[in-house]
């Protein structure tokens, strides 16, 4: 049995379609994928062995281990698994799990889970709304365009609710988030405010003295040529 608060459930980010329809639906289909994936790792006899173990492992009471187990399967049979993964704490799990959250409560969460699948393993990453709001949407790729998302996650896609959003992830959940006159947005999970800020504008700077550089390299070779053919400068 593994500390609560170390505890993971991993599982791909197309679970998350229809996450503000029936959040309930989808967080039990998230714990039985990630249950069944977990059991595919033990060494036991059985598969049925195996799954309990891993439900003791993740400190999960089944009341119908045989549904959990089937369902389980089906999933993760039905979706590749390269897909983009998310992992949601056993803690935020069952809070949004056993609890009444608004709809704005549950795109919060969508947004955080949305942004770990764009992070992974990664210190930072830079992303844009048209991958974020894909991602929140259980997409895997990212839009070009809103009308390509869910009704339900559509309302949200503006520059004045993304904003909101942005913010209440960085002061509630405690991720640090970096927009400032860049195209996208960086943010990180493991790093602070100041490492993010740092890293975003090197690049900025990094990005402006390369275009500099090749219009400098444009302007030189122009003028050569110029020369070259003995075509006034001026």
């Amino acid at each position: 049995m593994k500390n609560n608060n170390e505890i993971y459930f991993n599982a791909p980010v197309q679970l998350l379609e229809g996450f503000l329809i029936d959040k309930n639906k989808n967080l039990d289909d998230i714990l039985y994928y990630a249950l069944y994936a977990r059991s595919l790792k033990l060494d036991y006899n059985s598969e049925q062995e195996r799954f309990i173990a891993a439900a003791d492992y993740m400190n999960v009471n089944l009341i119908n281990s045989d549904m959990v187990y089937i369902r389980g399967k089906e999933l993760y049979n039905s979706i590749d698994t390269d897909s983009p993964m998310i992992g949601i704490s056993r803690l935020n799990f069952w809070e949004f799990r056993d609890n009444t959250k608004s709809e704005w409560d549950c795109v919060c969460l969508l947004g955080f889970l949305a942004l770990k699948t764009i992070i992974g393993n990664k210190e930072y990453s830079k992303t844009t709304n048209n991958l974020w709001y894909a991602r929140m949407d259980g997409k895997v790729k990212s839009i070009e365009n809103a009308s390509e998302l869910s009704i339900n996650i559509q309302k949200y896609y503006s520059e004045y609710k993304s904003r909101r959003l942005r913010k209440t992830l960085e002061l509630e959940w405690h991720m640090p988030i970096y927009c400032q006159h860049t195209k996208g947005f960086y943010f990180t999970i493991k790093g602070s405010k100041e490492s993010i800020v740092t890293i975003a504008e090197q690049r900025k700077s990094y990005f402006r003295e390369k275009i500099r550089r090749e219009e400098e390299k444009a302007i030189i070779k122009k003028v050569k040529s110029r020369l070259k053919t003995g075509e006034p400068i001026y």
